[in-house]
């Protein structure tokens, strides 16, 4: 004020007071400590600030209108994320520009003359406090889950009493920069280092007002902000983003209740606040007094359904089970021949020497002993448990076309029921007998078999022998 009066002075000719003791020291003073020199000047930094933050102001208007338009659009959830990370890299434009100017002029952006008049009312370290921002967007996504409830009070909570502590650690350096001014007289002293050394303490502390307006602008959690309530649906979401810069009117869906709930149950509405918002108390009014009763529509005849019937029948009906496997003719170890000598490995003649025939369709190998040289009739044994041997008999006179897998199934006999009294008269079961056909058969087989293998020194003696391993003797070293 005294420099303001001096220049006023000059200007009208008057000749300027001379300065009281103690109180201004010339011009040059707020200049040395890089303060503004008048009350209209600021500094150049300042100037360049508010510069740019004109530039984001235009910036961030296209980008609110382009994100106004998405949501009216409808767009598709992850579409949308796109305005809104969009929106949020232009708020981290603006973080860093204050950032910045609060480096070299932190009492230009305490000030807020950088602000309309209506924003400078709501002021605080350089900018809004965030827990009023939560404010704003809770009344424009309504209804929340408890979930998301519980995850904004949360926030909101720990967002208060963040801003409680540097408004406590602001006001501890508003109090103690007073103190150090009004320690001693700030007229002229007589060491004038002593009083020099005062204004360094105090402009020190200063100093710290930059620590404390940088905390206040890193407090504004906008992304924490986004990113919790991006979990609400995505229309929601935009309009909050929307009405934290313009306060726009709700935007509720069409399928939104009347009453939402705040946690499960509870809804945020009484009942007879209800009664009024629905407007029941119109319509009763408009029917003297009652609600207005509707006939039902008469009810479309319906055919009587098909009674089942008492009994059902309980008699399980086999069904084939479905078998993919496509059958394949087994293969023929090259080893055997028709003709050669086979040495059985499992069953009741195991160790019996036979003669092999030939395979059946089924893969199974067709031998006979003969049965009159080692007992071992006509049968069909697995290619798998036989060793093939390198004697060889002559079959070519032995006809076995008859012989195939039909020819060795087993004899089914039909059940009869039978009366009590033929339980305890039944008779003892007649043992089982080889047909006549089938010892025929094997007489016929035997009889040129054994015409070849008489043809044969010692070969007759060589089939009747059991095979068995004794002491000695080392199987892999064998030669069949």
């Amino acid at each position: 004020m005294e420099l303001a009066n001096a220049r006023k002075d000059a200007a009208s000719g008057l000749d300027p007071p001379k300065p009281p003791k103690g109180i201004f020291f010339g011009g040059g003073l707020g200049g040395e400590q890089g303060l503004p020199v008048g009350i209209n000047s600021i500094s150049s930094d300042a100037a360049v600030f508010d510069m740019e933050y004109a530039r984001w102001l235009e910036v961030h208007h296209r980008i609110m209108c382009e994100l106004r338009a998405a949501v009216q659009e409808h767009l598709p959830e992850n579409e949308l994320r796109l305005y809104v990370d969009n929106c949020l890299a232009h708020y981290d434009e603006m973080m860093n520009l204050k950032g910045m100017v609060a480096k070299t002029d932190v009492f230009h952006l305490v000030s807020g003359m950088w602000k309309t008049p209506a924003e400078r009312c709501f002021m605080w370290m350089g900018g809004f406090r965030p827990s009023e921002l939560i404010k704003v967007i809770v009344n424009q996504i309504e209804p929340l889950t408890e979930q998301q409830i519980l995850g904004i009070c949360g926030l909101q909570q720990s967002t208060q009493e963040t801003e409680e502590a540097l408004s406590q650690g602001l006001e501890a350096l508003n109090q103690s920069i007073s103190d150090t001014i009004t320690s001693d007289s700030l007229s002229c002293a007589p060491n004038m280092a002593n009083y020099m050394g005062q204004m360094a303490v105090a402009m020190n502390k200063l100093s710290t007002l930059e620590g404390f307006v940088r905390q206040g602008l890193r407090t504004l959690p906008l992304r924490r902000h986004v990113s919790l309530f991006v979990e609400t649906l995505y229309l929601q979401t935009e309009s909050a983003e929307i009405g934290f810069d313009e306060m726009a009117p709700k935007t509720k869906s069409l399928r939104t209740s009347r009453n939402p709930e705040l946690i499960r149950g509870v809804g945020k509405y009484s009942r007879s606040k209800m009664y009024h918002k629905r407007g029941l108390w119109a319509i009763k009014a408009k029917n003297g007094g009652v609600f207005p009763t509707h006939d039902p529509k008469p009810a479309a005849a319906q055919t009587p359904a098909a009674k089942p019937p008492k009994f059902y029948p309980a008699d399980d009906v086999k069904k084939p089970l479905v078998n993919k496997r496509n059958p394949k003719p087994t293969k023929l170890r090259a080893s055997i021949t028709p003709g050669t000598v086979l040495i059985l490995l499992a069953g009741r003649f195991m160790g019996k020497r036979v003669v092999f025939l030939k395979q059946l369709s089924s893969g199974l190998l067709l031998v006979s002993g003969p049965f009159k040289i080692n007992s071992v009739p006509l049968r069909r044994v697995n290619q798998s448990y036989v060793v093939a041997t390198s004697t060889k008999v002559d079959i070519s006179g032995v006809n076995v076309e008859k012989f195939d897998d039909k020819y060795f199934a087993k004899e089914v006999a039909k059940k009869t029921k039978k009366g009590e009294g033929e339980f305890f008269e039944e008779k003892k079961e007649e043992k089982k007998t080889l047909s006549v056909v089938k010892k025929d058969d094997q007489k016929a087989v035997d009889a040129i078999l054994i015409k070849s293998i008489e043809g044969v020194p010692d070969l007759k003696t060589y089939l009747a022998a059991r095979f068995s391993l004794k002491s000695g003797m080392k199987p892999h070293e064998l030669v069949f």
